[in-house]
């Protein structure tokens, strides 16, 4: 019977109507809420800004690993190994595997609204 309220012919389409409104109103009520919470609360700036800094060092230091084997791999090989053949490769998957885990743990260590932790993800740079 509820397609008729919505003009729409199919009953299930109409759920999915109701639905949608549903969610956006909690959604609406969430936003509210982190509206109204004290954005003056010291210790959430202070990890906020803790935050920032471990993010800024894991960059300095992934820039710094890479630099350091990319150097070293210029040097010849004296007694040639496979780990020192494909230390380049290792460090750099290595980055690639390890840190964006360390930045979704700094992400949820902010406290940010779910929809503002994704901006600041997407935001950072990924190696």
């Amino acid at each position: 019977m509820l397609g008729w309220d919505y003009m729409i012919g199919n009953s299930e389409t109409a759920y999915n109507k109701v639905a949608s409104l549903v969610m956006g109103f909690k959604e609406s009520i969430l936003e509210e809420k982190e509206r109204k919470k004290d954005e003056r609360n010291w210790k959430r700036i202070a990890l906020r800004v803790l935050a920032n800094i471990l993010v800024l060092m894991l960059l300095a230091s992934s820039a710094y690993g890479v630099v350091l084997v990319v150097e070293r791999s210029q040097e010849p090989l004296e007694s040639p190994s496979w780990l020192r053949a494909n230390e380049v490769t290792l460090v750099v998957a290595g980055i690639g595997i390890v840190f964006p885990n360390i930045f979704d743990l700094i992400g949820n260590m902010e406290a940010y609204h779910p929809r503002i932790t994704l901006r600041w993800q997407l935001g950072r740079p990924q190696n």
